[in-house]
């Protein structure tokens, strides 16, 4: 059975769940070819980055448009 297969699970690094592979975004430059956090941690993390970097400072691309 290979690890791309549908009934194989991956360990997510950030919320330590196993979850089905098809979970986790594809990238071939990476061991595994897989993205090493779950597509959930992932949109956590940006909601968080966008908070604390451009919500918080409320600076960002259109910041200056009427």
């Amino acid at each position: 059975m290979t690890r791309t297969h549908m009934n194989d699970e991956k360990l997510c690094r950030r919320c330590n769940e196993a979850w089905p592979v098809d979970f986790f975004r594809p990238d071939k430059r990476r061991p595994g070819y897989m993205i090493s956090w779950c597509r959930a941690c992932e949109a956590d993390q940006k909601r968080e980055y966008r908070a604390r970097s451009v919500g918080a400072a409320g600076v960002g691309r259109y910041a200056g448009n009427p």
